[in-house]
């Protein structure tokens, strides 16, 4: 989980600033959150890495030296929590899941 995002940062800008900590999941594995209506950028997302020992040292890393993206310090943590975030839904209301490799539409119930 990453907070504090430029609103103008893009998936290849956080990918290039993570991924020195270890190898990131090629698809989707960078995620912004966006508002579903206009597609702006809500200032978080989340970075899925292939294992949990590179997700550590990007929270580890990121205490003992601040991670910049287009000059502005963000913020590490994780989110173990395994479910879908509503936040990523598209213009009919619908968020993408992935579960397993699958991506699978449903929706939200707000």
């Amino acid at each position: 989980f990453i907070k504090n995002l430029p609103y103008g940062a893009t998936e290849d800008d956080i990918s290039e600033a993570f991924a020195k900590f270890g190898k990131i999941v090629e698809d989707g594995g960078v995620r912004l959150a966006r508002n579903y209506k206009t597609r702006e950028s809500k200032g978080f997302g989340y970075v899925h890495y292939k294992n949990m020992e590179a997700a550590k040292s990007a929270v580890t890393k990121s205490f003992e030296s601040p991670i910049f993206i287009n000059n502005r310090c963000v913020f590490v943590d994780y989110d173990d929590t395994g479910r879908a975030k509503g936040s990523f839904r598209d213009e009919k209301g619908w968020f993408w899941k992935k579960k397993f490799g699958e991506e699978k539409k449903t929706k939200s119930r707000y």
